[in-house]
């Protein structure tokens, strides 16, 4: 029995074939809009009765991998390379006055599934991410002067189990 692709997946593997060689590497996010035109009715009907974005309508699909093929990411840094992936490429998105800003994100526990990294691990990585390059509260794991800085950080990520 086959499975056919949605309109969203057929998208995002036409742009990763086109424009990426046939595969998108963990931690590398691609916006591409949800529409070719305005979300219809139907759409925003279904957003309103999951309330997945308070009725409004999903503008963009953001695609990033927390892993390259299906396996355990539990000891890795994944969702924090894979969310700080986001955060760039939101933040590229933004800077080029062509496009309408992203202001939210909606964003499951990225690896959590068939990657089974557990999800407060997975919380507190997406949390590192959103503090290093959004609020920018940590210049030394932004632009790292040293690797060390960097092996303690990712150490520390991997370990975490609150």
């Amino acid at each position: 029995m086959s499975v056919r692709p949605s309109f969203w997946q057929e998208r995002i593997q036409k742009v990763i074939r086109d424009q990426f060689d046939g595969e998108n590497f963990v931690g590398n996010a691609i916006i591409i809009p949800a529409y070719d035109k305005d979300p219809d009715k139907e759409h925003i009907q279904k957003l309103k009765t999951n309330n997945i974005s308070n009725g409004k309508p999903i503008k963009y699909l953001i695609h990033v991998p927390t892993m390259r093929v299906p396996k355990d990411v539990i000891n890795s840094t994944n969702a924090y390379l894979s969310f700080r992936g986001v955060i760039l490429a939101v933040q590229k998105h933004n800077r080029n006055p062509e496009n309408q800003p992203i202001r939210r994100v909606l964003c499951p526990g990225l690896g959590t599934a068939v990657g089974r990294m557990p999800f407060n691990r997975c919380a507190f990585q997406m949390v590192q991410a959103f503090e290093i390059f959004d609020l920018r509260l940590n210049d030394k794991l932004m632009k790292p002067d040293k690797l060390w800085d960097v092996r303690a950080h990712d150490k520390m990520m991997q370990e975490y189990n609150e």
